[in-house]
């Protein structure tokens, strides 16, 4: 995924640096941006930016407790903590997934991963500092369910 990313970012330059007129990007996260042939940049019209994170150093293997109603369950991720927002690897009972972050604020963001019992899990996580992550953790469906979720560095 880094090297798509250092690829993309070299092909853009070169095609700045070749060509003198604006060129439209996406970024990983969907967001748009103009690239102008002066070597400036801009966000086009539509979201802005997500807010940063926080200063704490969340990058790592994390440990998600919750429970749901009568199933208590754990699962393991790896946060990738960027400049611009968080990317979340969900290893879940079947799968790997990787996740979409909305970032909240520096130090709230949410998103949603499959969990084995309980469906579609939606977590609104506050990071806590550099080793816990808490919050609520909510599914829907058919028995829709709500609680509180702790997340530790492993």
């Amino acid at each position: 995924m880094k090297k798509t990313i250092l690829i993309s970012a070299l092909i853009a330059i070169l095609s700045i640096c070749t060509f003198s007129y604006a060129m439209i990007a996406t970024t990983e996260d969907g967001r748009k941006v103009v690239l102008n042939g002066n070597g400036t940049w801009e966000w086009m019209s539509g979201p802005a930016p997500s807010p940063t994170p926080s200063t704490f150093n969340i990058n790592g293997t994390w440990n998600f407790k919750f429970k749901l109603g009568i199933f208590e369950e754990n699962f393991d991720a790896d946060i990738y903590q960027f400049s611009d927002g968080l990317t979340i690897t969900w290893h879940g009972t079947f799968n790997t997934d990787t996740i979409n972050v909305k970032m909240n604020s520096s130090n709230e963001f949410e998103f949603t991963a499959k969990s084995f019992h309980n469906g579609m899990v939606t977590f609104k996580a506050r990071i806590d500092n550099n080793n816990q992550i808490s919050g609520m953790a909510s599914s829907s469906g058919a028995f829709p369910e709500t609680g509180s979720f702790t997340a530790k560095r492993k």
